[in-house]
């Protein structure tokens, strides 16, 4: 019928934002060595572990995967999943991440600002609330150095962790 096309056209036709790549940056292997401040979680430590960022579902999100090594010294896992996006209609990049242990964070972002790319928003963990910020800042193609802060119960916020990131050659 007229005016009618079929699904398989209708997703032909859908063509991710061209926003999203501005994220290309990301895709690839990390490894990070992160320094994580006290918390109810556990006291200070230094952990490594590896990030992974890869385009997923049509390339209209960036699968982004977090992953610590456990150590006998901490045998608590730092683990989480997040995808990355961009919203047309708000003009604002997206991000959900869920944590191991039952955190989430949902977050936008305006875009990369010379070379940081700064996602504000909400982490929920169990029934708290709290405003929490990601810095992601390119020192170059191969450095990725990522903050995190995280309101207090005085409202101020407080870094949660650092982490700076090396690319993995790709072999």
């Amino acid at each position: 019928m007229r005016g009618e096309s079929s699904k398989g056209e209708h997703r032909e036709s859908v063509k991710p934002p061209v926003e999203l790549e501005a994220l290309d940056y990301f895709v690839g292997s990390w490894s990070c060595a992160t320094r994580l401040e006290a918390g109810p979680d556990g006291p200070a430590r230094d952990t490594k572990g590896t990030m992974g960022c890869r385009w997923e579902l049509g390339k209209f999100h960036l699968g982004v995967a977090e992953d610590d090594e456990l150590t006998k010294a901490q045998p608590r896992r730092r683990q989480s999943r997040g995808f990355w996006s961009y919203d047309a209609h708000a003009k604002l990049y997206t991000c959900a991440a869920f944590y191991f242990g039952g955190g989430r964070f949902i977050g936008s972002s305006a875009g990369w600002r010379r070379d940081q790319l700064t996602f504000e928003g909400d982490l929920t963990v169990g029934t708290d609330r709290f405003a929490m910020q990601q810095w992601f800042t390119s020192r170059n193609d191969t450095e990725l150095v990522v903050r995190v802060d995280v309101a207090g119960p005085d409202g101020e916020m407080t870094r949660r962790l650092e982490q700076t990131c090396l690319r993995d050659r790709e072999e």
